[in-house]
């Protein structure tokens, strides 16, 4: 799961460093991704550990209802509001609400790259699908808050991906109507199981603005930073995810 979650944070990182050669800072960060810190988001979100939200001690049992759904929302709210970010609670219906938080850009406030995950399920614990996902976002906030870029960065958690994207697909009716200009999109699907040890990076892009370029870069990077993963681009990959919207 580390490796998976550092392949991301190198992506992000080179792409706001405008970066393609070797990055000693770059590598610095990446060091900071914490494997105890993963396990712990995705044990809380899979419904393995207790953790206290407000002032109450809460088992999040599943994220297949309303009632799951709203206890692991407030969970990343308060994590991203630790890390000293704009949160914004979208809720756009009675059901469902995305939760995602801004870290403004230096040079560039109204640019965006976004990092995003969905943190609903299908059934019960769904560790795979996609607490793993949410615990990359949530750290990638973590440690990259504490940096300066010139872009501003969005980390984004949908809703109600299980039944149509719909979380996500209203976030980007909302950013086409308020003209949002994004940069970049990487969404973290089910990152956290490699059955078979291989180390094998699925990188779905489509030929649609940039995509193609980006899982490209990505791919790059996994050989400039001696990463032991394989990253495999597909083009046109998958549209089962909320990358689609």
């Amino acid at each position: 799961m580390k490796l998976k979650a550092t392949l991301s944070l190198q992506f992000l990182f080179s792409i706001f460093c405008f970066s393609q050669t070797y990055d000693p800072f770059i590598e610095q960060v990446i060091d900071e991704t914490n494997l105890d810190s993963l396990v712990s988001y995705v044990r809380i979100l899979s419904g393995e550990d207790s953790v206290v939200i407000g002032d109450s001690t809460v088992l999040i049992t599943q994220r297949v209802s309303s009632t799951g759904n709203d206890l692991a929302a407030e969970y990343i709210k308060e994590k991203l509001t630790g890390y000293g970010l704009e949160i914004y609670d979208q809720h756009y219906s009675a059901s469902g609400r995305n939760i995602y938080a801004i870290q403004r850009g230096t040079l560039y406030p109204e640019e965006y790259y976004i990092y995003s995950a969905h943190y609903d399920a299908v059934t019960y614990f769904c560790a795979d699908d996609d607490a793993s996902g949410c615990a990359g976002v949530v750290e990638a906030a973590r440690i990259l808050s504490s940096y300066q870029f010139e872009y501003s960065i969005v980390y984004g958690f949908w809703d109600e991906e299980e039944i149509g994207l719909v979380g996500s697909a209203f976030f980007a009716e909302q950013a086409d109507s308020n003209q949002l200009n994004i940069k970049g999109v990487l969404q973290f699907e089910m990152s956290g199981w490699d059955s078979n040890n291989d180390g094998l990076i699925d990188i779905h892009t489509r030929n649609i603005s940039n995509s193609v370029l980006l899982g490209n870069f990505m791919k790059n990077i996994d050989t400039l930073y001696n990463l032991p993963t394989v990253p495999v681009v597909y083009n046109p990959g998958t549209t089962a995810s909320d990358h689609s919207s």
